[in-house]
Protein backbone atom coordinates (compact mmCIF):
# COMPACT_ATOMS: atom_id res chain seq x y z
CA UNK A 1 0.00 0.00 0.00
CA UNK A 2 1.49 3.54 -1.08
CA UNK A 3 0.02 6.66 -0.84
CA UNK A 4 -1.75 8.32 -3.39
CA UNK A 5 -4.09 11.03 -4.25
CA UNK A 6 -6.39 8.26 -4.51
CA UNK A 7 -6.20 7.48 -1.14
CA UNK A 8 -6.54 11.30 -0.10
CA UNK A 9 -9.84 11.70 -1.66
CA UNK A 10 -11.19 8.26 -0.88
CA UNK A 11 -10.15 9.71 2.95
CA UNK A 12 -11.94 13.07 2.07
CA UNK A 13 -15.36 11.18 0.65
CA UNK A 14 -15.37 8.56 3.65
CA UNK A 15 -15.20 11.87 6.17
CA UNK A 16 -18.06 13.74 4.39
CA UNK A 17 -20.29 10.66 4.36
CA UNK A 18 -19.32 10.08 7.78
CA UNK A 19 -20.27 13.50 9.29
CA UNK A 20 -23.49 13.06 7.11
CA UNK A 21 -24.39 9.92 8.70
CA UNK A 22 -23.01 11.24 12.28
CA UNK A 23 -25.30 14.71 12.26
CA UNK A 24 -28.35 14.12 10.15
CA UNK A 25 -30.98 15.08 12.01
CA UNK A 26 -33.02 12.10 12.38
CA UNK A 27 -31.74 8.28 12.67
CA UNK A 28 -30.14 7.58 8.67
CA UNK A 29 -33.02 4.44 8.90
CA UNK A 30 -35.94 6.33 9.72
CA UNK A 31 -38.51 5.45 7.15
CA UNK A 32 -36.89 2.19 6.38
CA UNK A 33 -38.27 -0.89 7.66
CA UNK A 34 -35.41 -2.57 8.87
CA UNK A 35 -37.09 -4.55 11.86
CA UNK A 36 -38.55 -7.02 8.50
CA UNK A 37 -35.70 -6.57 6.41
CA UNK A 38 -34.10 -9.99 5.29
CA UNK A 39 -31.01 -9.70 7.66
CA UNK A 40 -33.25 -9.45 10.41
CA UNK A 41 -35.31 -12.15 9.02
CA UNK A 42 -32.03 -14.27 8.55
CA UNK A 43 -31.46 -14.13 12.20
CA UNK A 44 -34.76 -14.61 13.18
CA UNK A 45 -34.84 -18.19 11.48
CA UNK A 46 -31.08 -18.99 11.94
CA UNK A 47 -30.63 -17.68 15.23
CA UNK A 48 -33.81 -17.18 16.90
CA UNK A 49 -33.42 -14.09 18.02
CA UNK A 50 -36.80 -11.64 17.80
CA UNK A 51 -36.58 -9.06 15.38
CA UNK A 52 -36.09 -6.34 17.90
CA UNK A 53 -32.92 -8.28 19.07
CA UNK A 54 -32.01 -8.71 15.21
CA UNK A 55 -32.50 -5.35 14.48
CA UNK A 56 -30.04 -4.24 17.80
CA UNK A 57 -27.45 -6.97 16.33
CA UNK A 58 -27.76 -5.51 12.36
CA UNK A 59 -27.51 -2.23 13.79
CA UNK A 60 -24.26 -2.85 16.27
CA UNK A 61 -22.90 -4.64 12.81
CA UNK A 62 -23.74 -1.29 10.93
CA UNK A 63 -21.31 0.80 13.27
CA UNK A 64 -18.64 -1.61 13.36
CA UNK A 65 -18.87 -1.55 9.15
CA UNK A 66 -18.88 2.07 9.04
CA UNK A 67 -15.90 2.48 10.98
CA UNK A 68 -13.56 -0.14 9.21
CA UNK A 69 -12.55 2.36 6.21
CA UNK A 70 -11.52 5.30 9.29
CA UNK A 71 -9.16 2.44 10.71
CA UNK A 72 -7.94 1.27 7.07
CA UNK A 73 -7.60 4.82 5.55
CA UNK A 74 -5.51 6.53 8.69
CA UNK A 75 -2.89 3.81 8.99
CA UNK A 76 -2.84 3.21 5.03
CA UNK A 77 -1.84 7.27 4.91
CA UNK A 78 -0.37 7.96 8.09
CA UNK A 79 1.60 4.73 8.83
CA UNK A 80 0.31 5.24 12.58
CA UNK A 81 0.04 2.33 14.76
CA UNK A 82 -2.92 0.36 14.58
CA UNK A 83 -3.72 1.08 18.59
CA UNK A 84 -3.07 5.17 18.14
CA UNK A 85 -5.46 4.82 15.21
CA UNK A 86 -8.49 2.84 17.37
CA UNK A 87 -7.78 5.52 20.17
CA UNK A 88 -8.43 7.85 17.27
CA UNK A 89 -11.45 6.02 16.45
CA UNK A 90 -12.76 5.82 19.85
CA UNK A 91 -11.92 9.69 20.41
CA UNK A 92 -14.14 10.21 17.33
CA UNK A 93 -16.77 8.36 17.55
CA UNK A 94 -17.39 9.10 21.16
CA UNK A 95 -17.21 13.36 20.00
CA UNK A 96 -19.95 12.22 17.49
CA UNK A 97 -21.80 10.86 20.46
CA UNK A 98 -21.58 13.62 22.57
CA UNK A 99 -22.20 15.72 19.89
CA UNK A 100 -25.36 13.56 18.87
CA UNK A 101 -26.80 14.25 22.72
CA UNK A 102 -25.65 18.10 23.12
CA UNK A 103 -26.69 19.09 19.10
CA UNK A 104 -29.50 16.41 17.61
CA UNK A 105 -31.97 15.36 20.44
CA UNK A 106 -33.89 13.06 17.22
CA UNK A 107 -31.03 11.03 17.25
CA UNK A 108 -29.96 8.18 20.41
CA UNK A 109 -26.31 8.74 21.55
CA UNK A 110 -25.24 5.31 23.08
CA UNK A 111 -22.01 3.57 24.53
CA UNK A 112 -23.03 0.58 22.40
CA UNK A 113 -22.26 2.51 18.95
CA UNK A 114 -18.68 3.78 20.62
CA UNK A 115 -18.28 0.47 21.74
CA UNK A 116 -19.29 -0.68 17.89
CA UNK A 117 -17.80 2.15 16.18
CA UNK A 118 -14.14 1.62 18.01
CA UNK A 119 -14.35 -1.79 17.04
CA UNK A 120 -14.77 -0.92 13.44
CA UNK A 121 -11.68 1.07 13.43
CA UNK A 122 -9.27 -1.28 15.65
CA UNK A 123 -10.13 -4.10 12.97
CA UNK A 124 -9.70 -1.85 9.77
CA UNK A 125 -6.52 -0.50 11.44
CA UNK A 126 -5.45 -4.01 12.15
CA UNK A 127 -6.19 -5.54 8.70
CA UNK A 128 -4.38 -2.29 7.13
CA UNK A 129 -1.45 -2.44 9.25
CA UNK A 130 -0.64 -6.46 8.82
CA UNK A 131 -1.13 -5.96 5.02
CA UNK A 132 1.37 -3.07 5.03
CA UNK A 133 4.13 -5.77 7.70
CA UNK A 134 3.25 -8.50 5.15
CA UNK A 135 3.78 -5.98 1.97
CA UNK A 136 7.11 -4.69 3.56
CA UNK A 137 8.48 -8.04 4.27
CA UNK A 138 8.10 -9.15 0.67
CA UNK A 139 11.13 -9.05 -1.38
CA UNK A 140 10.16 -7.51 -4.83
CA UNK A 141 12.16 -9.06 -7.87
CA UNK A 142 15.14 -6.88 -8.82
CA UNK A 143 14.63 -6.93 -12.87
CA UNK A 144 17.74 -8.03 -14.83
Amino acid sequence: MRRSPTHLVLAAAYLLALALIAFWPSPVDQGIDVINSWPVRLLESAFGLSRPEGYDVVQVAANVVLFVPLGWLAVALTRARWWQVTLVGFLLSSGIEVGQALLRPDRFATVSDVVANTLGTALGALTAALLLHRHERTPTKSRP
